[in-house]
């Protein structure tokens, strides 16, 4: 989430994505 701040409004889809692959990576 901290990433949307960094990248802004475009960086919100990019953040969205990546928590997904973050929380894949987090589980394992």
């Amino acid at each position: 989430v901290g990433r949307a701040g960094r990248f802004g409004t475009k960086g919100l889809a990019i953040t969205f994505v990546s928590s997904a692959s973050d929380s894949d990576v987090l589980n394992q």
